[in-house]
């Protein structure tokens, strides 16, 4: 019997625990209106790339969704921040979960939309992304605000 169980066990562990982890970049930005090439797509993933690894926090681009994106995107509570390019209104938005609350304060976020309107009033959103990506990995790296805390 345990002969038996023993070939089992090897190929259930090679079928789960051998698998890949896919990088979270790989899903970030949700580009269903189409305002961005596959190069722009691919650079803007690879910016991302290492502002995931150091926060361990999922970074996100969208420009369809508004309404608890984020929410379904990682969880309740999860470590995220998306940057919402709301074509319909034409605003953009940038929310944050987990740790990522903490590393972008309010001030931060409005720092960071004041910089991002550049791009988006030549309409080059694309810059808008890379900008929100840059400013994001700048905060990170200045660590949290003395004195901030969650209420």
């Amino acid at each position: 019997m345990k002969k038996r169980l023993l070939p089992i066990f090897f190929l259930i562990l090679l079928t789960f625990g051998l698998a890949l982890p896919v990088s979270a970049a790989e899903n970030s930005i949700d580009d269903g209106a189409q305002l961005l090439t596959p190069d722009q797509i691919n650079q803007l993933k690879q910016e991302i790339q290492p502002l995931e690894e150091k926060t361990k926090a999922s970074v996100f681009i969208e420009q369809e969704y508004a309404d608890h994106y984020l929410l379904n995107k990682v969880g309740k509570d999860q470590n995220a921040i998306l940057f919402l390019i709301d074509m319909d209104l034409r605003k953009v938005y940038i929310s944050t979960s987990g740790n990522m609350i903490d590393y972008m304060t309010d001030a931060r976020i409005d720092d960071t939309l004041d910089k991002v309107m550049d791009g988006m009033s030549q309409g080059n959103y694309f810059a808008a992304a890379q900008t929100f990506v840059q400013e994001t990995q700048a905060f990170v790296n200045k660590g949290v605000p003395g004195g901030h805390y969650r209420v």
